[in-house]
């Protein structure tokens, strides 16, 4: 043997991998289960607020009430349009089916929001903005959260 020349080796065995795990729905379902607790809370807390600061007609329950609701509806849409179809055979309309949900679900908010904006009177945008950003910051929360305990 020379000395420029290697010495024969086995060839290298790739190490054996696992399949990907299939998606599992039912995390993503009990955290929209969870939000329904959360809306709740926030129209409590709404409501003794509105109660201290004497507001007759619930004024800041009711923006709570209508900014949570719409988080809450538009990943209730998304989560039942993206989970509808599973399988490596259906992958692509998997994919289309994912980016339609989170289409809806931009729609629905612009919508809902337009519609809050207009027919909800009176009006207290910063508490609107606050019910939907707590579910949406709750939301990225339980994901996480799920995401630690699996």
């Amino acid at each position: 043997m020379s000395k420029l020349s290697k010495p024969k080796s086995s060839p290298a065995i790739a190490p054996t991998s696992r399949p990907a795990q299939p998606f599992q729905a039912y995390p993503l379902q009990k955290a929209v289960r969870k939000q329904a607790w959360l809306i709740l809370l926030l129209l409590l807390i709404g409501m003794l607020i509105d109660w201290y600061s004497k507001h007759p007609d619930w004024i800041i329950s009711k923006n709570i009430l209508a900014g949570s609701v719409l988080a809450w509806v538009g990943q209730l849409v998304f989560a039942k349009i993206s989970l509808s179809l599973s399988g490596y055979r259906q992958r692509r309309q998997i994919i289309h089916r994912f980016y339609a949900a989170h289409l809806i679900k931009w729609v629905l908010t612009l919508i809902g929001f337009v519609m809050i904006f207009k027919f909800l009177m009176p009006l207290r945008a910063m508490w609107v903005f606050t019910g939907f950003m707590l579910l949406q910051v709750s939301y990225t929360f339980l994901m996480y959260q799920q995401r630690k305990t699996d």
